[in-house]
C-alpha cells in the first residue's frame, strides 16, 4: 500500500466483479497532491438527499475528529492500515477551513511517518488546546511487522505542531498486542483525563487484554491494577455510564472470528469467489462488560453482566453506538456484527432488553447466488446514533463492509426513528456509497450547525478482490424546513476541560427530555468531536439546559436560545 502522506499521493476506487467494491471513477478521485503543506483537497462532488460526497488523501481507516491546530474549526487526522492489522501506513492531518474544505498540514504538525490504528484529539494538561493520542509506531518503528505496538502522547503547542512526549510518561509495559481501540475518559473524576485501550493482534492463542492508563498530576500515567484480564481482540473500546451511577464504567467487546480470517491466509490470495468456508470462533473471547464500583481514589471495576445476547462470542462487535435511543434518560447500545447488530434498551433499575427485532433492525443472511455455500451477511462496522431530520429522536448511522468468508450483504444505511423506537431505513441520501466501510467520525466542518461525516474505507479482513478506496467528507446539505436545533460545546474548569463525561438534560416544552453522555468514542477506529447535537422540533426555545459536570457539580441554564452554538463553561460552586 503507498503511504498515503507523500507530496505525490494518488488515491483511486478499483472496483472487481462481486466485491461490492466502487468502479473505477476518476470523477471521484482527488488530483496529484501538491506539497503537503499548501495541498487543498478539492474534488467534484456527487450528492444525494442528504449528503455530497468528496474524496480524501487516504483510506481513513482511521479517523480522529478535533481542533488541532486552535484557531476554532475542526481538523481531521486520517491514517492508513493495510490488509495485514500489524502493518501501518502513515497519517495525514487536514487542517480544516471551516467551510468544509481541508487542507493538508502533516508537515507543519510534526507528524510525517507517525502510523496509527486509533487517535483521539483531546485536551490531556487542561491548557486549552488539543493534544493527541495515539495507538501505533512512531516513524522509526512504523514499518515493522509484530505484534507490538505504542500508546503515544503528543503535546500541542498551541498552533497545532505536535510533540511526542511519551517517553518517561506512558509505563513501557502497557498490554500485550496491538492497540487498535482507544477511548479517553476521567474514571476517576479528578479532572485529568485517563486513557482506555483494546488491544487486537493476529494470533488465536493471543490474550490481547484491555489495559487503563491513569493520570498523575505531574502529566504521567500509570497502569492500573485490578482490570479484569478477559482477553480477545477488541475493535472498539467505550467508557461510559452504563448503570446510570454517575461513574464512568467500560464496555470492551471483541471479535471472536478476527485472527481466524486475518491470520489463516493473506487476503490478497484469495479470490472472490472461492468457497473457504466459515471460520470459527475463539470461543474464550467474550465480549465484556466493567462496572466501576470505586468511590474516590483509583477506580475499582468488576464484571458485569448486560444481557445474554451480549455476552456470547457469536456476537463480534465492531463498533458501538451509544444514546439515549428512546428518551427514558438512559443510555441504550447497539453492537454492530457479521449478521444481525444487537440493540440492547435500558431498563429502568437495571439491566438491558434486547428490542433488535422489535425496533426494526434485524438484518437478513442471505443465500448466495448459484447454490455456493458462501453467504451474503451484513457486516456492519460502525454505528453511530444521531438526530439526522431534528425531530428530537436518536437516528441510527451505520457503515457496512465485508469479510472474507462471505459475500457482501448490505450498503451503508441511515435509519430513522419515525415512531418511537421503530427503525427504517431511508434510500438515495448519499450516505449508501458502493465498497466495504468501516470508520465513521462525526463533526461540523462548514458550520452550518448540522454534523458532517468523515467516512472511511474498509482495509482491514477485505477478500482478495476487494481494493479500499478513499475516505470521504460528507457535507450533510439536509433541508429541515421549521425544524429547530441547539449545539452545546463545554469547557470544563474543575472537570476536564473537553467536558467528557458530562450528562447534557435539554427539557422540551412539552416535556420531553433529551439526555446526552458526551464521548468522543463509539465508531471503529474512530473518534468525533464531543459537541453535543441536540434536535428540537418545533420548539423555537428551550425551557431548561442541565449539565451534570464530571466533578459532580451542576449547572442549569433557564430559556435558553435556540439554532446555534452555545458554549458552556463550568460555573464555579
Amino acid at each position: 500500500m503507498r503511504s498515503p502522506s507523500s507530496a505525490l499521493a494518488l488515491l483511486w476506487i478499483v472496483g472487481c466483479e462481486g466485491s461490492g467494491g466502487a468502479a473505477s471513477d476518476a470523477s471521484v478521485v482527488p488530483d496529484v497532491f501538491v506539497p503537503a503543506d499548501v495541498a487543498v483537497v478539492a474534488a467534484p462532488e456527487r450528492c444525494g438527499r442528504t449528503y455530497c460526497e468528496r474524496a480524501l488523501p487516504s483510506t481513513g481507516a482511521m479517523v480522529a475528529v478535533g481542533d488541532g491546530d486552535g484557531d476554532g474549526h475542526l481538523d481531521v487526522l486520517l491514517g492508513d492500515v493495510e490488509r495485514d492489522v500489524r502493518r501501518l501506513g502513515t497519517v495525514v492531518f487536514l487542517h480544516g477551513r471551516g467551510d468544509g474544505s481541508f487542507e493538508d498540514r502533516t508537515v507543519a504538525t510534526g507528524l510525517v511517518g507517525y502510523g496509527a490504528w486509533a487517535a483521539h484529539f483531546a485536551d490531556l494538561d487542561n491548557d486549552g488546546d488539543a493534544d493527541l493520542v495515539m495507538g501505533g509506531r512512531p516513524p522509526a518503528r512504523r514499518g515493522e511487522e509484530t505484534e507490538r505496538g505504542a500508546v503515544m502522547v503528543l503535546d500541542n503547542d498551541g498552533h497545532g505542531h505536535f510533540t511526542d512526549r511519551s517517553a518517561g510518561r506512558i509505563p513501557a509495559e502497557n498490554g500485550a498486542g496491538l492497540p487498535l481501540a482507544l477511548d479517553v475518559a476521567d474514571l476517576d473524576q479528578d479532572g485529568r483525563l485517563d486513557l482506555v485501550i483494546g488491544r487486537a493482534g493476529r494470533l488465536r492463542e493471543g490474550e490481547y487484554a484491555p489495559s487503563v492508563l491513569m493520570a498523575n498530576a505531574g502529566g504521567g500515567y500509570r497502569l492500573l491494577t485490578g482490570l479484569p484480564q478477559d482477553p480477545g481482540f477488541a475493535w472498539v473500546v467505550l467508557a461510559t455510564d452504563f448503570d446510570a451511577d454517575g461513574r464512568p464504567d467500560l464496555l470492551v467487546p471483541r471479535d471472536a472470528f478476527a485472527t481466524h480470517q486475518v491470520a489463516e491466509r493473506p487476503a490478497d490470495s484469495m479470490p472472490c469467489d472461492e468457497d473457504t468456508g466459515m471460520s470459527h470462533a475463539v470461543t474464550n473471547w467474550i465480549n465484556s462488560a466493567y462496572r466501576q464500583s470505586s468511590s474516590g481514589g483509583a477506580p475499582s471495576f468488576a464484571r458485569a453482566s448486560l444481557n445474554p445476547g451480549y455476552e456470547t462470542p457469536l456476537l463480534s462487535p465492531m463498533g458501538v453506538g451509544a444514546g439515549d435511543l428512546d428518551r427514558d434518560g438512559l443510555t441504550d447500545y447497539l453492537f454492530t456484527n457479521a449478521g444481525s447488530a444487537l440493540l440492547l434498551v435500558a431498563r429502568a433499575g437495571g439491566g438491558f432488553d434486547d428490542r433488535t427485532d422489535a425496533a426494526g433492525l434485524t438484518l437478513t443472511i442471505r443465500p448466495g447466488p448459484g447454490g455456493s455455500s458462501k453467504e451474503a451477511i451484513p457486516v456492519s462496522w460502525s454505528a453511530l446514533p444521531r438526530d439526522l431530520d431534528r425531530d428530537g429522536r436518536l437516528d441510527l448511522l451505520m457503515t457496512f463492509g465485508v469479510i472474507p468468508v462471505t459475500l457482501p450483504g448490505a450498503a451503508n444505511t441511515v435509519y430513522l426513528q419515525g415512531s418511537p423506537m421503530r427503525f427504517a431505513a431511508e434510500r438515495d441520501t448519499g450516505f449508501e456509497l458502493p465498497g466495504s466501510w468501516s470508520s465513521l467520525a462525526t463533526g461540523d466542518f462548514d458550520e452550518d450547525g448540522d454534523e458532517d461525516l468523515i467516512m472511511g474505507s474498509q482495509t482491514i479482513l477485505l477478500r482478495g478482490c476487494d481494493r479500499p478506496g478513499p475516505a470521504r467528507y460528507l457535507r450533510n446539505d439536509r433541508a429541515l424546513s421549521g425544524r429547530h436545533w441547539l449545539r452545546v460545546r463545554l469547557v470544563g474548569t474543575a472537570s476536564n476541560r473537553d467536558g467528557l463525561g458530562a450528562r447534557v438534560t435539554a427539557t422540551l416544552p412539552d416535556g420531553a427530555r433529551l439526555v446526552r453522555e458526551v464521548s468522543r468514542a463509539g465508531g471503529v477506529m474512530s473518534s468525533s468531536d464531543p459537541t453535543v447535537d441536540l434536535g428540537l422540533g418545533d420548539a423555537a426555545t428551550l425551557p431548561s439546559l442541565e449539565v451534570r459536570w464530571p466533578s459532580g457539580r451542576t449547572q442549569r441554564l433557564a430559556a435558553v436560545a435556540v439554532d446555534r452554538t452555545l458554549v458552556l463553561t463550568e460555573a464555579a460552586p
